[in-house]
Formats: structure tokens, sequence, C-alpha cells
């Protein structure tokens, strides 16, 4: 962009190449509003749009967060109760959201298409600065917080915010890390929860919600930022003639204050632990400490590396001294950047409160050593070629990166308006950190910043059992009294203004008002869209399937075993044996030096099973993969990677293998309480699906319980627990049942053969010593793989923890490989969890989250929720969406938004490694690009007709009563009746 095109209302304040981005940076202020401005200009199709606020909070009411969920709840030209939803439904968005920070709130969005990226847009900032809160108090009520009267007259709380911070409550390592921003924070608004303390939300009224708004929406506190490939200057111009122009520029927001230097800080808090669970190595202790100035890029990112070296990656020392002397069961950092002063966290779960001191000398004497005899120059390498090849590989999941640079830029702009770039020059400094290895750089870093840190905190968190119990027993007894306290005017008016929500939440937006949101139309679509690419190939005489795709010089490669003959006993000796590998010494190397050696040469390397659905049989196809990634000229050390890590792996070491069967214990702790959603799901589908029930084996409930009972056993029954999983997968590793995937280019792939033979080298010296195998000529010639079948039964279970909130899934089997009626469950997915769920179970029911989905090649129909205040309100919801369906009809605008929609899903921008694994999953379960085509028009050609005739699909579903709820446990006893059996969750 020229600076002749940047409209005359804008003020070039800088402008500077970007190399991390590919791009130009352009920074601007609106002369009129004062509104700031970062333009990144790229070739990058999809584009992103993100504007900011600076939302330092005052106090735990959470109301940042509250008027992020309210003011996109309409606005003045967008006038449906939920245009998010509406986008929601009907965009070809690749990212639509917003966030609560702890000092920032950001409303970002993305999309590749032109037309849908100006409409997002639009309703957005209509959204921020003229939204439908000062009319309508029911949006703040609904969003918020508000009382509620049961049948019996008592008086109760509600609220999606309520529910979510409810949630967010329950978790140990979440409330851990608010202690610990507190402990080093105590002077600045970072002391307080800008999500909201569920005690404190309900103190927010109406009025000072309002006064936020007032006070922090205007352009003059914004950070407006562009990225992508679109005409700048035409969209420069529409931000000021639609918004910008309107308002005159205002006092600006304070910038944070800095936190003084305090020394070292101790705290500690207390979290629930329900009835049936150990209390012994419960605790939790987290070790703060401040880095460097937000704007020293290079100064933080060393710390950074430094300190995963230290503390995180596999064999780190400081992680190994623990864990030797008993110290915590799972280790682990992370470093907090998006705040005015960023801070590192050393977190060390499930040990003895009374430890910390132990703890505390442990680790200072520790890095002490590791400073006076010189920080591992390996492990240093390592982790630095890692934090390089991510930035290579350009790999965020489902986030556009370019929102990632935008954050990145927050980072520093949001505390000084000349710098929204400094924290996008990370790639630049790489050279500069490799050759501090050879120097005491790192070591000076650790003596600053970790042993003689101006300010630190060490915070310990407790179990307790029946606090939860204490908590809500504390706010029942709060609301009584709150109640009594009211006159009978008082109380009619309380029940009038619950009435009065309720009718709000109830009635629909009307035809004119849906009117008012933008849209595409169905014409607008292309009729094709990504299909399969698969070359059947060979690599040394093995059978290979080859995605030929611009990879940026990288290549992903998979070597593929068909599993045959394993038992349904087997099935978690072989997830103990997947996560032993790694994490074990070798012939070659001990277990710090083959991570090291691995995130020098490589992106990466793991395994796993995967199982694919067998059409019209309740038979699946386990698959065994080694998988791996790397840059091609590392092409001989990944495959001599794969060899070590999985045919010279020594067993030996028992207290080795405690440790890591100690660490996962934790860490799959961590994921049930965070993610019990997915966990509740994965229940309820191995209960009807044997590919699930033999998953949930390996990886899930059934891992979990082996993983629990070894923790506690002696080492005889260690070592036999391994040499099962041994012996099963003697069955699997043979030539007879290997084949390649690879996703490269030709040039890479043509490159591979002498590296492949050193794998093929370990894979045959494997099978002299457990038996030797033919070996195939084709993939078509491999025999492919059958798992164990299971008794499957379809039922009502529940796990109780000591979360105040639930996660309620139900699940079952539809067979369907037909592409018309897949694409109609498709869209199917979108209107049930957008409309009737959102409607009925987030909106009417306080639900932070819900959803419904068909997941094709697992045959899959489910429902969730994601925490919830209800179970039996919420499965009646689930056995009600067949009706629902039944009655479907909207007009042809609503059916066309679901449609595009749906498309949005489908067209999301893909890495090259995900265009892989698609394309792999389609040849497996033998989807051509036919099928793809016409799913894709079968979607685009959707009416109300075709949903309707799903409806005797879903409700043989959910008439099968296939269910299971992760939650409090108090809910689950007053639900008692819908469940066969009730465990607890740890």
């Amino acid at each position: 962009m020229e600076k002749s095109l940047i409209p005359s209302e804008y003020a070039l304040i800088k402008q500077e190449y970007i190399p991390d981005c590919k791009g130009t940076g352009y920074l601007l202020k609106h002369k009129k509003s004062g509104a700031r401005i970062s333009v990144i200009s790229n070739d990058d199709n999809n584009k992103v749009f993100c504007i900011a606020f600076r939302t330092p909070p005052k106090d735990n009411t959470g109301v940042a967060h509250i008027l992020e969920h309210s003011v996109l709840c309409g606005s003045r030209k967008f006038k449906p109760k939920d245009p998010f939803m509406e986008l929601e439904k009907g965009s070809l968005n690749t990212y639509l959201n917003a966030l609560t920070f702890p000092d920032k709130t950001c409303y970002p969005i993305a999309s590749c298409n032109m037309q849908d990226f100006a409409n997002l847009m639009d309703v957005y900032l209509d959204a921020v600065f003229y939204p439908a809160i000062y009319e309508k108090e029911e949006i703040f009520r609904q969003e918020g917080w508000h009382y509620e009267v049961d049948e019996n007259g008592e008086l109760g709380l509600n609220g999606i915010v309520y529910s979510e911070m409810k949630g967010a409550f329950s978790s140990p390592t979440e409330k851990l890390g608010r202690n610990s921003m507190k402990a080093i924070f105590p002077d600045t608004a970072y002391r307080f929860e800008s999500g909201g303390d569920p005690d404190c939300i309900p103190g927010l009224s109406y009025e000072e919600f309002l006064e936020f708004h007032k006070k922090y929406y205007h352009p003059s506190n914004s950070y407006i930022s562009l990225y992508g490939d679109m005409d700048v200057t035409e969209r420069l111009e529409f931000l000021d003639r639609e918004y910008l122009c309107a308002f005159d520029e205002a006092r600006q927001v304070p910038c944070m204050e800095l936190q003084p230097a305090i020394g070292e800080q101790y705290g500690e808090d207390f979290y629930p632990l329900a009835d049936d669970d150990p209390e012994e190595d419960a605790s939790f202790i987290n070790w703060t400490f401040m880095l460097a100035d937000n704007k020293d890029v290079v100064t933080n990112t060393a710390l950074a590396l430094v300190c995963q070296a230290l503390f995180e990656i596999t064999g780190a020392p400081v992680k190994e001294a623990l864990i030797k002397k008993g110290l915590g069961k799972e280790i682990s950092f992370y470093a907090v950047d998006e705040v005015r002063q960023p801070f590192g966290v050393l977190q060390i779960r499930n040990i003895e409160a009374d430890k910390l001191e132990e703890v505390r000398t442990v680790v200072r004497e520790t890095i002490e050593s590791e400073v006076k005899k010189g920080i591992n120059k390996r492990s240093l390498q390592s982790v630095l070629t890692r934090a390089e090849f991510c930035f290579f590989e350009e790999d965020y999941g489902s986030t556009p990166k370019g929102l990632i640079y935008i954050f990145k830029s927050l980072d520093t702009w949001l505390y000084d308006d000349d710098e929204p770039y400094a924290g996008l020059n990370v790639r630049s400094c790489f050279d500069g950190l490799r050759q501090a290895i050879d120097t005491d750089f790192y070591e000076k870093l650790v003596n600053e910043y970790l042993l003689n840190s101006p300010t630190s905190g060490w915070c310990v968190l407790k179990p307790k059992k029946g606090l939860d119990r204490e908590e809500n027993a504390a706010l029942a007894e709060k609301l009584r009294k709150y109640k009594e306290s009211l006159s009978e005017d008082e109380l009619k008016e309380l029940r009038r203004r619950a009435e009065k929500l309720k009718e709000y939440q109830q009635e629909p937006s009307t035809p004119e008002e849906l009117l008012t949101v933008p849209m595409l139309r169905r014409e607008d679509i292309e009729r094709t869209g990504f299909v399969p690419i698969n070359e059947e190939a060979s690599l040394c005489g093995v059978p290979t399937l080859l995605h030929e795709i611009d990879t940026n010089g990288i290549f992903y490669f998979d070597a593929f075993f068909e599993v045959n003959g394993i038992e349904k006993e087997e099935a978690s000796y072989l997830g103990l044996l997947v996560r032993l590998y790694g994490n074990l010494d070798t012939e070659k190397h001990t277990y710090l030096e083959l991570d090291n050696e691995s995130g020098i040469h490589t992106g990466g390397i793991t395994s796993c099973i995967s199982s694919y659905v067998i059409p019209g049989s309740e038979e699946y196809r386990p698959i065994f993969s080694i998988s791996g990634k790397a840059f091609a000229r590392e092409a001989e050390a990944l495959m001599d990677l794969f060899a070590e890590v999985f045919f010279l792996t020594d067993f030996s070491s028992v207290s080795r293998i405690r440790e890591v069967i100690r660490e996962s214990v934790t860490g799959l702790r961590g994921m049930y309480t965070s993610s019990g959603h997915k966990v509740a799901l994965s229940l309820a589908r191995a209960s009807v699906s044997n590919a699930d029930a033999f998953s949930n084996s390996l990886w899930g409930r059934g891992l979990y319980e082996l993983l629990c009972r070894l923790d506690s056993s002696d080492d005889e029954e260690i070592i036999s627990a391994v040499e099962r999983g041994r012996a099963a997968l003697k069955k699997i590793i043979r030539r007879e049942a290997l084949w390649f995937n690879v996703t490269s280019t030709r040039e890479i792939f043509d490159g591979l053969d002498e590296a492949v033979k050193r794998l093929l080298d370990g894979i045959d010296g494997f099978e002299d010593k457990c038996g030797t195998t033919a070996k195939a000529g084709s993939i078509g010639e491999i025999r492919e793989g059958r798992g164990p079948l299971y008794d499957l039964k379809p039922t009502g279970k529940a796990y109780k923890s000591a979360s105040d909130v639930n996660y309620v899934a139900l699940a079952g089997i539809h067979e369907c490989r037909d592409p018309k009626e897949t694409a109609h469950l498709i869209v199917l997915s979108s209107i049930v969890t957008n409309e009737f769920l959102w409607n009925n179970i987030r909106i009417l029911g306080g639900a932070y989250g819900c959803g419904f989905s068909f997941i094709r090649p697992i045959r899959m129909i489910s429902f969730y929720s994601y925490r919830d205040p209800s179970i039996g309100k919420t499965l009646e919801t689930f056995k009600a969406a067949a009706e629902y369906i039944r009655n479907f009809s909207v007009d042809e605008r609503e059916m066309t938004k679901f449609v595009i929609g749906t498309i949005g899903t489908l067209d999301t921008p893909m890495t090259p490694d995900t265009k892989g694994k698609i394309s792999l999953n389609a040849y497996i379960i033998g989807f051509d690009a036919g099928w793809f085509n016409d799913r894709r028009s079968a979607i685009l050609d959707t009416n109300c007709e075709d949903i309707r005739k799903l409806a005797d699909v879903v409700e043989k579903v959910t008439d099968m009563g296939n269910i299971c709820v992760v939650g409090n446990e108090s809910d689950i006893e007053e639900e008692k009746d819908l469940f066969e059996n009730i465990y607890n969750l740890f």
C-alpha cells in the first residue's frame, strides 16, 4: 500500500516491513476520533480484523467479561437478539469470537471471502460502539447474572457468564493461576479476575455495567487491526465513514500501572475435593517470577527457551530433581506474555502441601547447579530448533495465523502506542540466540530473572473435602437471607423481572430484525471445494500413499501397521506402552538426550492407534502409526530416531516407568477437569461403538484406570504390565502389514528412499527378534486390520466430581455412506447446535456451551453440553430435538443461512499437514473426489424437507438413552434415577 493510498482522515505514524508476517506494517491514527489502527498487508487470503479495548478491571465482578458477551446481543443496525449466532449460522467465517484478557477485550473475525469479511466487520463494529444493552436490560441479566425463583419458591442464581466462571473456578489449576497473579501483582488491576469471581459477579449492577461500556468502548481507547490481502484503502474509508467519524477524540484510558518490586511472596488457598477422592498428594504448587519488559522480545524469547530446557522438556533437570525426590507427579512450565509485565510459571501438580519449602530448596539448588556447570547446550539447541520449526510450519490449529500475529502485536502495542510490531520480529533473533548458546548469555539470564528475581511468588492450593458443599450452603444461606429481607412488593418485582427475562429469551427475533444481518447467497459459493490429494506410490518396495502438497520444505511421514490379533484385554497395555515411548532411555541415548536429538533434528515424533469403522459392519480397522515431521535435510535423522525409539527402547528402569505413569495420571486428571464434555462424549460413544470402546481402552478411561492401579502397585506388576504391552506390540510390528503415508512435494518424496531404508532395517531387526513374516507388494494386498469386539449396551452412567457444573452427553450410532444424507446431517448439525440447543441450553438454561454433531467416519450422532448448571433439563432438551426437527420450517433466507454456515466449516484454510490427514482419512474409508463434490453440492441444495426427513434418525438415537454425565456430585445424586451406574471421576 502506497502512502498516497491512505485516506486523508488518517495520519501515518510509522511503516515497516515485518519478516515474520511476510508483509508490511502500517501504524495509523484516525485524526478525529483518536482511534489507533494497525494494518499488516500481505498476500494471506485468510483476512483478519480485530478491534480491542483496554479494559483493566477494578474488582472481581467480571464486568469486562459480561460486556464482551453482551455487546454481541444486538445493536443499532443489526437488530436480532443474537447477531453473533446469526453470523455463526450463516457466514463463511474462518474465525468468529470475542475474548476477555486480564487487561483487554478483543473482538476478532476472519474470512477468506471479501464480502463476508466486510459483513463481519460491520456487525462487530456496530456491536461494540452501538450495542442494544442500553435499551434492553435483559441482555445483562441473561449474559451476566440474574435471580430465579424455582417451583418451591426458593431463590437461585443463573447467567451464562456466571455458569462459565463457576466451571472455571472448579478447576484447581485455573484457581491456582489466579492466585499466582494476585501474589505478584498485589497493587495493580492484575490482582482482579477479569472473567469474574462467581461470588462477586452478583455484586455488579446494571448501571455499573453501562458505565463500564461508556468509559472503555470509545475509539480513543481502541486498537484496530487489519491483516491480510484486501483493499486497505476501501476498508479504511469504510471505518471512517460508518463509525470513526462520529466520534471526537476523548481522554485515553491510562496504561496499566507497573507493579513495583515486592520480593518473594507466599500464599495458599483451597479447592473442593470429592468425598471419595484421595487427599494424598492432591495439592498444587506454583512458582511465579517476572520476565523481562514486554517489548524486549529477544530476552523474553531466550527466557522462554531456557525455562523449557530447565523445567519442561523430557529429562529437564529441575523436573528430574523434583520427581526423583517424590516432589510432584507432573512438572510443567508456561509463560504469560499478554500482560504488561510478562511472567513465567513453574507448576508442580499432585504433591503434599507441606513440601513447599523442600520444593523451593530443590528448585533453587538445581538451578544454581545448572548455572554453575553450564546449562545443557544440546537442550538449548533442541528447544530453539523446535521454536524455529513452529515458525516455518505456521500451524496454529483452528486459529488463523493472522490473529496470532495480531495478538502478539497487542502484547506491546497496548502499552506503547508506537510499538505494535516489536513482538513480531522473533524469527530475526534466532541466529543470535543460537550463537549465544556457546556463551554465558543464558546463565546470566537465569541468574537475573530466576535466581535473583525482584518479584516472585510461591502459591499452594490444598484440597478440602466438602468445600463445595460449604460454598453452596453459604450461597443458599445468603440467598435465603436476601429473600427474607425483601418486602412483598420487592419479591413481586424480582419475580416480574425473572418472568420478563424469560419472555425476552423465548421471544424470537422478528423476520424484519433478521433481515438486518447481512449474508451471502448460495450462488456466491463455489460448487467445488477441497478434494482429497491421494496417489498410490512406493518407497523401497513398501506401498505408500503420497499427498503431493507444497509443505515449505517440511515432510510429514507415517509408518502404518495394520493391527490384527489384539485381544480387548491388551488394549490398555498397548496404551501404556505408547506413552512410554520417547520417555525412556534407549540403547543409544538417555531420555533427555533422546528428547534433545528429536528437538534438534525433527518437528516431533509420536505414535498412536487410530480406528476406522468398517461400513455396514460392527467391525473396525485399527492402524498403529509411527509418525514424525522434519525438514528434508533431516530425513535420515528422523528415520534413525524412529528406529531407535520404537525398536531400541530400554524398559529396564522401573523407577523411570513409574515416573511416567504418575505424570500420565496427573495429566489425564487435568484433562478430565478442564474438558469434561470430551470425557463424557468419549464414554458415551464407547457404550455403543466397538471402535470407540477400543479407543477408550487405549487412551481413555480404560488406560486411566490401569495407570491408577499401576501407580500404587509394586515393581513386579509394573514389569508385567509393560511386558503385556510389548507382547501385544510384537503382533503389530511386521513388514507384511506395513505401509507408508507421506505429505510433501514430489521433490522431497523422490529423495526419501535412502532414509527410509534405515527405518526398514530397524523393522527387520525387530522382526528378527520376534519372528519373520512375508513382505507385501501393494496397499491392496495388505490384509486390513480388525480390532477386538466388545459387549456393547446403551446405558446411562455418571461420573461424580467436586465440579460446580456438569458436562452432559448423549450418543448413538447411525450408518450413513450416501453423500447426500451425509450432507443433510452436516447441515442439521449446524441447525441443531446454533438454533435449537443454543436457545434452549445456553440462552434459557445458562450453560456456557452446547453442541450436536454427526461424525461420518465413526457413524456417530452426539449431543453435549459444557459447563452446564443442569442435567435432567438438558437431557430433556436433547430428547426434544427430534420433534423440533420433524416440525422444522424456515424461510429460504434462513435455510440459506444454515447452508452457508455449514460450507464455512468445510472451507476453513488448512495447513499442508491437515490436507494430508483429510486425504488419508478419505482414502481409508473409500471416499474419492466425486464423493466430496457430491456432498458439497448436496449441502448447497439442502432444503427444509431434507432436514425434516432426519427426525426419525435423531429420535432413534435419543430413544436409546445412551447418556453420560461428568459433573457435580450433588446434582448427579439428585438425578440418580437417570443412571444405571454412578462412578467417582477420580
